[in-house]
Formats: structure tokens, sequence, C-alpha cells
């Protein structure tokens, strides 16, 4: 697999963030069941208080890290695309080629723009 290709970098980008996404899910999970947490020894409150604040911490964290993945995927496919229109522009290999992947680029970064909105409440222009 060839790391420096654009596409393949976006790709790997794409999986990264959506990874995170499902760390995000299963830290939420875990937090609601933290809350759910009663009838317990004072030492008991104490350690699940404590777990409850490290799981909102890396929830946090995943979070963060997640959008931050989507966000440099979303750059990936928009720099590939240009990449693929210039190519094609400048006649270089097979231009419909060119055009059919910097168009795949596209729908994907738009695809990852969606992602983002829905799961992070925040739009990205594009």
């Amino acid at each position: 697999m060839d790391t420096d290709d654009p596409s393949v970098q976006a790709r790997m980008r794409a999986a990264s963030a959506r990874r995170r996404a499902q760390q995000l899910r299963q830290r939420r999970a875990m937090l609601a069941a933290g809350d759910e947490l009663c009838h317990s020894s004072q030492q008991d409150n104490e350690a699940a208080a404590e777990a409850l604040k490290e799981a909102r911490r890396r929830a946090d964290d995943a979070r963060m890290s997640a959008k931050q993945g989507f966000l440099r995927a979303i750059e990936a496919h928009e720099r590939a695309a240009r990449r693929h229109d210039l190519a094609a522009e400048m006649g270089i290999g097979d231009v419909g080629d060119h055009r059919r992947r910097a168009a795949k680029h596209r729908e994907e970064a738009a695809a990852d723009r969606a992602t983002l909105a829905v799961q992070f409440d925040q739009a990205v222009d594009g």
C-alpha cells in the first residue's frame, strides 16, 4: 500500500476517525452505566466517582480525537481532489480517471462533513 498516495492517506484518516467515533460511543455507554450507580458503600461510591470522572475525560479525549480525524480526512480528500483535477488539466495520464477520482474524493469529503455535522453538531464549509 502506497502511504504517500493522498487517497490512501485520506482512507486511513477516515478509518481512524470511524474507530474514534466507535470509542466515543463505547465511552458514552460507560458513562451511562456509571450514572446508574447507587446504594454502595462510601468507598465504592468514591471509586465509582473516580472511574466516572476518568470515563468522562476519556470520552472527551475520544470526541476531540474523532473530530480532529474527520477534519483531517476532509482536508486530505479535498487536497487529493485538487491534485487529480490538476493532473487532468495538465493532461497527465488518464484524464477521465483523474476526473472520476477527484469526484470520488469530493463525495467522500461530503460524507465526512455530514458525519461530522451529525456526530458533533458542527458544519464544515466545503
